[in-house]
């Protein structure tokens, strides 16, 4: 069988291409040695794509555990009457009472506050079979108000309490307790911190047989504390008028809690 020419000169120029390439690959062979290079890692390529890649990272943590020296009690008063009016002044003789007991207790008037002030409609429950479009039948009003009271003299957290009870004080929100200044206890936190985050990378590089080299970067990542006193303790209280007096009230400890990141050179 005659092979086309087109055929045939494909056929050659397809040999000759191979035969480069086989001489080519025999000749880098014969130059490195008789040993074919390995081709790089990605790891390799990558390593100092940023600075999260390089060195050791590691988390350092500090914790400052201090007495409290401040309570916050949220106190309220409500009331309940037939018309707005009624509800409004008995609402403000009650509370003038709580306010007054207080100051006269030894709360200077800077250290009690007006938290809220609300009056809302109470709805009467509507008879059966009535229409759906009928206006609901007001039964009257409830008025109520907060104050926060900051007790400086702790030990005094519980009598203080008992007083505005007493007083008429009928709701009792919430006391928390705090230290006035922080900055201090927060700065040592942090101190400890970094000094957790420095002596980690030094017990990583040693056991990976090398040592610590100099500070890359260091990030705080403490989380923010929450409401109005940095490091207060949520202890949620709930008492009625009648409640016997001298409630206990424990403030325990507070703790202050640094966390930072820090990457180190690693040699």
């Amino acid at each position: 069988m005659r092979i086309p020419p087109l055929v045939r000169v494909i056929v050659l120029f397809t040999a000759i291409v191979a035969l480069g390439v086989a001489g080519f690959l025999f000749f880098s062979q014969q130059r490195n040695g008789g040993e074919v290079a390995e081709p790089l890692g990605i790891a390799a390529a990558v390593a100092g794509s940023g600075p999260e890649q390089t060195g050791i990272t590691v988390e350092g943590i500090g914790e400052v555990r201090i007495d409290p020296d401040t309570a916050f009690l949220s106190l309220g008063v409500q009331v309940v009457a037939e018309t707005a009016a009624e509800a409004t002044t008995a609402l403000s003789t009650d509370s003038n009472s709580v306010v007054e007991a207080v100051k006269e207790a030894g709360i200077a008037e800077n250290d009690i506050a007006t938290q809220s002030l609300t009056l809302t409609p109470i709805y009467a429950e509507p008879p059966p079979g009535q229409r759906r479009d009928t206006p609901p039948k007001i039964d009257g009003y409830r008025a109520s108000t907060t104050v926060l009271v900051t007790v400086s003299e702790i030990d005094r957290a519980s009598e203080i309490l008992d007083t505005a009870l007493s007083a008429g004080a009928n709701v009792v929100n919430s006391v928390r307790f705090g230290v006035m200044e922080t900055a201090e206890f927060e700065r040592q936190a942090l101190d400890m911190a970094t000094r957790d985050a420095a002596n980690k990378a030094e017990a990583m590089a040693g056991a990976l047989g090398g040592k610590v080299g100099g500070l890359i970067w260091i990030v705080e990542e403490t989380s923010g504390p929450g409401g109005s006193f940095p490091v207060a303790r949520q202890a949620a209280v709930f008492a009625e008028a009648s409640v016997a007096p001298l409630v206990a009230l424990e403030a325990g400890q507070l703790t202050v809690t640094a966390r930072v990141i820090a990457n180190f050179a690693y040699e």
